[in-house]
């Protein structure tokens, strides 16, 4: 167990808040393997261990296919409404604006906690907050917090455990010695990765295929330093074609598109493992806060992955966030093509 007075702090948290109790849990935008494989095991407990009344899984704002290809596995709906909960649980939340428009409900009603394996920048007094960068992942979490209840994981439990772990450590590329240990403890409870990985493989949907290359043929080059920088344009998908960018070969990628019902701009930043440990730009802290400084808006997410809804234009805005980038680097710009 990395650390034992967070695990004692949730425990304590769930012991006294959650019997008898309406629970909603609800992840980030979008949802991710992490985010769902963790709400995934924290229901299980909350019904069988804690005794909550009753559990709902609210993930804010579109589905990526990822998304809906894990809950498809783990044969878990999310709900279409926040309802009327006693108790919120904001699990893999990165910041308060991943809540996205349950955001004023959450903060109004009942008592609520934020588990994440990230140190936050704000802390609102209204949410008990349980969070430690020590871990890797927020799945990696509820695996010690079952552990130190003595919960014996199911199959699908330690599926839906091996994903987020597996996901949030860069497919195992970046995961210590602790989070390998876990991994080698679930996958001795009968999980094949081989198979459950396969599962998750999804066809792309035409829709979504045409913006990644759309944002490809769009993108625009840069050099600053060492490292390569693109950023594109599309009306959707923005996630998937930042994505689909640092596929090619970008170290960061940036997609904006404009969505025109709210007249905001919607941002994705992406950036490969190597580019964040040895720069230290956060996508979720340094450059949502760069961003929104500049334009207003929400916006966070974690280190290699955020997003971001501004006012502005989509040139002006992508023109900026490259001249900031090469500011933090202490380096020239330069236009590859």
């Amino acid at each position: 167990m990395r650390k034992p007075e967070v695990i004692h702090e949730l425990d304590s948290f769930l012991r006294n808040n959650t019997q008898g109790k309406k629970i909603t849990v609800i992840t980030h935008w979008g949802g991710d393997a992490d985010s769902i494989g963790a709400a995934y095991v924290l229901i299980r407990l909350l019904e069988k261990h804690y005794g909550a009344s009753s559990v709902s899984l609210i993930i804010p704002e579109t589905l990526t296919t990822h998304s809906r290809a894990i809950l498809s596995k783990l044969n878990l709906e999310p709900a279409n409404d926040i309802g009327d909960a006693d108790v919120f649980i904001l699990i893999d939340v990165g910041s308060l604006e991943q809540v996205g428009k349950y955001l004023d409900t959450v903060l109004e009603k009942g008592k609520k906690a934020l588990i994440d394996h990230h140190l936050h920048k704000t802390y609102d007094e209204r949410i008990r907050y349980v969070v430690s960068d020590e871990y890797q992942s927020t799945s990696e979490i509820i695996y010690d917090l079952a552990a130190h209840i003595g919960w014996r994981f199911s199959k699908e439990e330690a599926e839906a455990l091996f994903m987020g772990i597996y996901y949030d450590t860069a497919r195992l590329s970046v995961a210590d010695r602790e989070s390998l240990s876990k991994i080698c403890s679930l996958t001795s409870l009968g999980v094949e990765p081989a198979q459950v990985l396969m599962g998750l493989e999804t066809q792309v949907d035409e829709s979504e295929r045409i913006a990644r290359l759309k944002a490809a043929t769009r993108m625009s080059i840069y050099r600053v330093g060492e490292w390569i920088i693109a950023t594109s344009n599309v009306s959707a998908f923005q996630t998937s074609a930042a994505r689909a960018l640092l596929g090619l070969g970008a170290h960061v990628a940036v997609v904006a598109g404009e969505d025109e019902e709210e007249e905001t701009v919607s941002i994705s930043l992406r950036a490969q493992q190597d580019f964040v440990r040895k720069t230290s730009i956060n996508m979720g802290r340094v450059l949502v806060d760069v961003i929104c400084g500049k334009y207003g808006g929400t916006g966070g997410g974690h280190a290699t992955v955020a997003r971001v809804k501004c006012k502005g234009e989509i040139d002006e805005i992508l023109s900026f966030i490259i001249r900031q980038i090469g500011q933090m680097l202490s380096s020239e710009v330069k236009r590859v093509s």
